[in-house]
């Protein structure tokens, strides 16, 4: 980049940091309504590290100020992450350009539609929010997680490189220590792909110990849940697991099949359009492949008792659609540079959808930052 340019990115990222301190800050004292005050009380679950993480920036670093500069940080990582995807797999934007699109898919959520929902996240699915510490924790660890899986599963049925494979591991670890809603999407994706390579390569026996070393990685990371699981759902507690149909989704939005087009009408019109290179492309089909979990487990599980309206098997789709926003720019980037497409009617399409997107996003984080709820 030109040295101008990286003034403009970092002044950018300055003014976003900034911004969210305050916001959550105010949040951490309970003057914005979130659930951070929540989160933070003694009363919060402990099935999550970020409290001890709180507990210990409250104390030792700057109280509440302390854990909202965390939190501010923590953000940008994601913005750095999605740069770091971009860069990788865009091949056709500057790196200026990619640093804008990182910068704008993290502000990205469902299309504002006051006609139809007067609300802009409640009764909608968003992959960028911030109201809730433990999913703005998980969010990067997440990105992190993907990153490196796609790095490994390029050549991994050859080689193995070990100091990515012990980064992945230990990513994996950390991220259901934070939350377990990351795994419950990546961890089934994961296997279909390794069962298809089993069979693929099943009569090379150094194919097949590498399939089950880097299964072997979510193994690990797994006895976390279990302890978290003992938490959220002890025999003594009236929280279960079950099936429904749309149950949470009714009942905060009139529409369910209207909300589920706003929340995705971008990266669900580049599905339509660009089917086959998806399908083909196995970093965009394992991407799909994600989202189907995180969609599926939104729309037919659900929680009993008074966990029932927190819609909590939210979170897993939320983090599938931020990456399904990011992979979708960098289809239409790559596809307009490599095959020279001059449809332009179709790419201002595109952009005018996820500039609805950004618009309402921005629109939210400014209420947001005036001290307006959440929903």
């Amino acid at each position: 980049m030109k040295k101008n340019e990286k003034i403009i990115i970092f002044i950018i990222l300055i003014l976003i940091g900034i911004l969210l301190t305050y916001l959550f800050y105010n949040q951490a004292i309970d003057n914005f309504e979130s659930d951070f005050a929540i989160q933070l009380s003694e009363n919060a679950s402990e099935y999550s590290i970020t409290k001890i993480i709180y507990c210990f920036i409250n104390k030792y670093l700057g109280g509440k100020i302390g854990i909202a500069v965390f939190l501010s940080l923590v953000s940008i990582t994601s913005i750095i992450l999605t740069k770091v995807i971009l860069k990788e797999y865009d091949k056709s934007s500057s790196e200026f350009l990619q640093w804008i699109y990182a910068i704008l898919l993290n502000f990205c959520i469902a299309i504002y539609v006051p006609l139809v929902h007067n609300m802009f996240y409640i009764g909608l699915q968003t992959g960028n929010l911030w109201h809730n510490s433990t999913y703005i924790c998980m969010k990067p660890l997440g990105l992190l997680a993907i990153i490196l899986y796609l790095k490994l599963q390029k050549q991994y049925l050859q080689k193995i490189e070990i100091k990515y494979y012990i980064l992945f591991c230990l990513t994996l670890i950390l991220v259901n220590a934070v939350k377990p809603s990351f795994i419950v999407t990546f961890a089934p994706a994961m296997l279909i792909y390794l069962i298809i390579d089993f069979f693929k390569n099943i009569k090379d026996r150094s194919k097949i110990r590498n399939i089950i070393i880097f299964g072997c990685a979510v193994l690990i990371s797994l006895p976390i849940l279990i302890y978290q699981n003992s938490v959220l759902f002890g025999t003594d507690s009236e929280n279960k697991i079950t099936i429904g149909c749309m149950s949470i989704l009714k009942l905060y939005h009139k529409y369910p099949l209207i909300s589920l087009i706003q929340s995705a009408a971008f990266p669900l019109f580049v599905l339509i359009t660009n089917w086959k290179t998806i399908i083909k492309d196995r970093k965009y089909s394992f991407i799909l492949t994600i989202n189907i979990f995180g969609l599926a487990e939104y729309l037919f599980l659900q929680e009993t008792g008074e966990r029932f309206r927190y819609a909590n098997f939210s979170w897993q789709y939320y983090f599938t659609l931020a990456l399904a926003f990011i992979f979708s720019i960098i289809i239409i980037n790559n596809r307009k540079k490599e095959e020279k497409d001059n449809n332009k009617i179709y790419y201002i399409v595109c952009y005018i959808l996820l500039g609805l997107h950004i618009l309402s996003g921005i629109i939210y984080f400014t209420r947001l930052l005036m001290g307006y709820m959440y929903y």
